[in-house]
C-alpha cells in the first residue's frame, strides 16, 4: 500500500478507527519503509503522524476491566510505532514532537473532548523538557488563552481520574501550574484548582491513582498558599481521606506520599489560622501522624536557619501592599537595586530621621530572612502632602518627594557655631560642604545649561540648574499611539533645540519685548545614576483628567548621554549608561492601575511585585505591550567619560552583610533571630494542639488567641512581615 493511500485513508471522516485499524495504517506504513518504498517529503511524514494522534484522540477506551489491559497495550504499541518513525527520521524529529503536541494541545480545548488514549503523545518528552515545553505553550501557542487553557487542563486532570496512558501526565498538569503561578496569573490559577481540586482528592483514596494524583493536589494546595479558599473546598473530606490512609496497604508502599500530604494539611492549617470548628476534624485526624520537623518548609515557607532562607517562596525580599501603596514599593525596590544609593545610604553616618528608617528598610530588603516586609513606618515618613491614604497616587512624583526630603534632611543636619563670638573663618571650617554635595546629588546629581537665543538680536542667556532626573516628552502628542520610540530616541529628542515663537515666545532682556527664540538644552554634569521618567500621561482638557498616552517604547539597555563642558570650547564627550531597572504602570489613567519594577543584579533579572518577587529575563521588560508601560527607568554609568571629571564609579555589588555598620548587622541579626523563634513557636503551638485536647473557645485565655487572618494589609500575605 502507498504511503499517500494511507494518508488518505487516515483522512476518511466517514470511517471511525479503533486502535486496531491505526496499528495496521501503521505497520502498513513499517513495511513500506523496510520495503524501500518512496517515502514522502518531510512535511508528509510530519503530518502522516499527525492525524495518527488526532485518530488515536477519538478511540473510545473500553471500561471492561478485561479489555482494559489489551486495549493500554495497544496504545503503547501506537506510540511505539510513532517513536520509531521519529528515530528513522532524525532530521525532522523535533518538527514531528512538535507537531503531534500542537495536534494534542488543539484537541483537548476543543468543544469536542478527546479519549485518554492520545494522552501517550506526552510521553515524547523526558520530564527534564517538560517546563520548556509548557512555557512554549503558555507563551508562544496562538490558542493559549485563558479559555483554551482552563478547558485544556480540566481534560488533563480528568484523564488522570480515569486511565493514566501516560506515565508523565502528572508533571506536565504541576508544570502546567507552576507555568501559570510565574506569569502571575493567580486569578486563572485559582479559577483552575477550584475546578479540579475536588475530583482529584477524591481519588486519594485509591492506591491506583495515589502516587500521581497525590503530588498534583499538593501542588495545587502549595500554589494557592495566599488564600484558603481551595484548602476550605476540600477540608470536609480531609479526615475520613487521611483515616482510610492509615491503613497497611497505604502505609507500606506510599509512606513517603503520604508524609507530605500530613504536612501540607497541616502546614496549611497553621498558614490560615482562626477557623476552629472548620478544622477540629481534621487536626484530630492530623494527631495519629507524625509531622515532618520542617514541615512548613511544604509550602515554601523560610526554613528556620538563614542560610536557606526564601527558597521557592520569593527571589528576593517582598514589600507588602498597605492599600494602593504600589507606587511606594516599586520606587523602593529600584533605589535598593542602585547599587550606589544602597551603599552610600547604609555606609552613612548621618543620623537624620527618614536615613534611619530608610537605612534600616534597605538593611533588611538585602538581608531579611523574611519574604516580605511590612514598610508602614517608611510610609507614614515618606508619605507626601496631599498622598491621601488608599489612594493611587504617581510614582514620579513620590521618587521626586523622598529623593528631596533626604537630601534637605542631610543638610539641615549639618552642624553649627556654637558661640555667637565664633569669626565668619571659624564657622566656615566648621561647616561641611555645601548641601549639593549630599549623598542624594552623588548618586544622582546632574547638571544642565539652558540657552536661549534671540532671533531678532542674536542674543545669548544661559542659565545653569542641577537634575535628579529628567522627565521625557514624546516628539509629537497627536501622531498615532502605535508610534513607536526608544528611549534613546526620547532622550535625543529632549537634548535637541526647540523653536520658541507664537504663543511660545521668550522675553529677550536686550529687545525688552517678547521675540522668537531658540532654547538648546545641554548635559554639562552626567550624573553617576541615570533617572528618565516618561511623560505617557497628559492633561485631558475635555474630560478634565490626567489621561495616559499608549505609546510603544523600546527599553534601551543602553543609552548615550553628550557631555558638554560648561564653557562649551571642547567637543562634548559621550557618556554610556547601562539599564539596571524600571518601574512600570499598568493601567489606562494615572489615577488607577498598578506599578511594578523589573530591576537586575548584576545579569539576574527580578520581577518585584509587591509582596511577590520572581526571576525573570530582560526580555520580560522589552515585551511589554500597553496598558503596560515603562514609567521611570534607571541607568548606572558605565565608563566614566574621557577627558571629563567624574566622580568615582560606584562598586558594582550590593553591599555584603559584613560590610554593614555594627549598629546595622546587630539589627538584622536580631530580626533573623526573632524570625527564626516566631516559626519555631508556631510549629510547637501546632504541634501541641495535635496532641492536647482542645479547650473550648470560650475557657481559653485571650493571649493564646490566634491573630485574624490577613491582618495587617495584604490580603495577598500568610502573615505579615517585619513593620519596618
Amino acid at each position: 500500500m502507498a504511503v499517500k493511500h494511507l494518508e488518505k485513508q487516515v483522512h476518511q471522516e466517514e470511517k471511525v478507527y479503533d486502535i486496531t485499524s491505526i496499528i495496521q495504517i501503521l505497520e502498513a506504513f513499517n513495511s513500506q519503509v523496510q520495503e524501500g518504498a518512496a517515502l514522502p517529503s518531510g512535511n508528509g511524514i510530519v503530518h502522516f503522524c499527525e492525524h495518527i494522534v488526532r485518530e488515536l484522540g477519538q478511540v473510545q477506551t473500553p471500561r471492561d476491566s478485561v479489555l482494559i489491559k489489551t486495549f493500554k497495550e495497544d496504545v503503547a504499541k501506537v506510540f511505539q510505532y510513532l517513536t520509531e518513525i521519529c528515530e528513522s527520521n532524525s532530521d525532522i524529529q523535533e518538527d514531528i514532537v512538535t507537531g503531534c503536541l500542537k495536534v494534542l494541545y488543539s484537541l483537548i480545548i476543543s468543544p469536542r473532548e478527546p479519549y485518554e488514549a492520545v494522552s501517550v503523545v506526552l510521553q515524547f518528552f523526558d520530564n527534564s523538557h517538560i517546563p520548556r515545553a509548557v512555557n512554549w505553550l503558555l507563551n508562544n501557542y496562538e490558542h493559549s488563552s485563558d479559555v483554551a487553557l482552563t478547558r485544556g487542563f480540566k481534560v488533563l486532570c480528568k484523564w488522570l481520574q480515569i486511565i493514566d496512558f501516560s506515565t508523565n501526565l502528572h508533571i506536565w498538569i504541576i508544570e502546567i501550574l507552576n507555568g501559570l503561578r510565574e506569569k502571575e496569573k493567580y486569578d486563572l490559577l485559582i479559577d483552575l484548582s477550584l475546578e479540579v481540586i475536588e475530583p482529584l482528592f477524591k481519588r486519594l483514596v485509591l492506591p491506583i491513582y495515589l502516587p500521581k494524583v497525590a503530588p498534583v493536589v499538593q501542588r495545587i494546595l502549595t500554589s494557592i498558599r495566599h488564600t484558603p479558599v481551595v484548602f476550605h473546598k476540600i477540608i470536609g473530606g480531609v479526615p475520613g481521606v487521611l483515616n482510610i490512609l492509615r491503613q497497611e496497604k497505604f502505609l507500606l508502599w506510599h509512606q513517603r506520599i503520604i508524609q507530605d500530604l500530613v504536612d501540607t494539611f497541616a502546614a496549611l492549617i497553621l498558614t490560615f489560622p482562626g477557623y476552629d470548628s472548620l478544622y477540629r476534624d481534621t487536626e484530630l485526624a492530623l494527631a495519629a501522624f507524625s509531622t515532618s520537623p520542617n514541615f512548613r518548609m511544604i509550602l515554601d515557607v523560610p526554613a528556620w536557619h538563614a542560610e536557606i532562607t526564601r527558597n521557592g517562596i520569593n527571589a528576593r525580599v517582598g514589600l507588602v501592599n498597605l492599600g494602593n501603596t504600589c507606587y511606594m514599593n516599586s520606587v523602593l525596590q529600584a533605589l535598593v537595586m542602585t547599587k550606589q544609593f544602597s551603599r552610600e545610604i547604609l555606609l552613612s553616618e548621618s543620623k537624620t530621621p527618614l536615613l534611619l528608617k530608610i537605612q534600616q528598610l534597605l538593611a533588611l530588603l538585602l538581608h531579611s530572612s523574611r519574604p516580605e516586609l511590612t514598610p508602614r513606618a517608611v510610609l507614614h515618613a515618606t508619605r507626601p502632602p496631599g498622598f491621601l491614604p488608599g489612594y493611587q497616587q504617581d510614582s514620579s512624583e513620590f521618587l521626586g518627594h523622598l529623593l528631596e526630603t533626604l537630601h534637605e534632611q542631610e543638610g539641615q543636619m549639618r552642624p553649627k557655631p556654637l558661640d555667637e563670638d565664633v569669626t565668619m573663618s571659624e564657622a566656615a571650617a566648621c561647616l561641611p560642604p555645601k548641601s549639593n554635595n549630599s549623598l542624594i546629588q552623588k548618586t544622582f546629581g546632574g547638571k544642565i545649561a539652558i540657552t536661549y537665543e534671540c532671533i531678532n538680536c542674536g542674543e545669548k542667556s544661559t542659565n545653569t540648574d542641577t537634575f535628579r532626573d529628567i522627565s521625557l516628552s514624546f516628539p509629537d502628542e497627536k501622531t498615532e499611539m502605535t508610534q513607536n520610540y526608544s528611549v534613546q530616541d526620547l532622550l535625543d529628542y529632549y537634548c535637541s533645540s526647540e523653536k520658541l515663537d507664537g504663543a511660545n515666545q521668550y522675553f529677550c532682556e536686550k529687545c525688552k519685548r517678547l521675540c522668537d527664540g531658540v532654547r538648546s538644552i545641554d548635559i554639562t554634569q552626567a550624573p553617576q545614576n541615570l533617572i528618565l521618567t516618561l511623560k505617557h500621561f497628559k492633561y485631558d482638557q475635555k474630560y478634565h483628567v490626567r489621561a495616559k498616552l499608549m505609546h510603544k517604547v523600546f527599553h534601551d539597555e543602553s543609552v548615550a548621554l553628550k557631555v558638554f563642558t560648561e564653557d562649551g570650547y571642547q567637543q562634548p564627550a559621550t557618556v554610556k549608561y547601562i539599564l539596571y531597572a524600571a518601574v512600570v504602570h499598568s493601567g489606562f489613567s494615572m489615577d488607577s492601575g498598578h506599578y511594578y519594577t523589573y530591576a537586575a543584579d548584576q545579569s539576574c533579572w527580578y520581577k518585584f511585585n509587591d509582596s511577590f518577587v520572581n526571576k525573570c529575563s530582560v526580555e520580560d521588560l522589552h515585551n511589554l505591550a500597553p496598558p503596560n508601560t515603562p514609567y521611570i527607568l534607571f541607568y548606572r554609568m558605565e565608563n566614566p567619560p574621557e577627558g571629563a571629571a567624574a566622580c568615582i564609579a560606584p562598586e558594582d555589588t550590593l553591599p555584603r552583610l559584613e560590610e554593614l555598620p555594627g549598629h546595622l548587622k546587630e539589627f538584622i541579626i536580631k530580626d533573623n533571630v526573632s524570625y527564626c523563634d516566631e516559626v519555631k513557636l508556631e510549629a510547637q503551638k501546632r504541634k501541641s494542639s495535635m496532641n492536647v485536647p482542645r479547650v473550648p473557645k470560650n475557657q481559653r485565655d485571650s493571649d493564646d488567641e490566634p491573630p485574624p487572618n490577613n491582618c495587617g494589609g495584604n490580603a495577598i500575605s500568610s502573615y505579615n512581615g517585619y513593620i519596618i
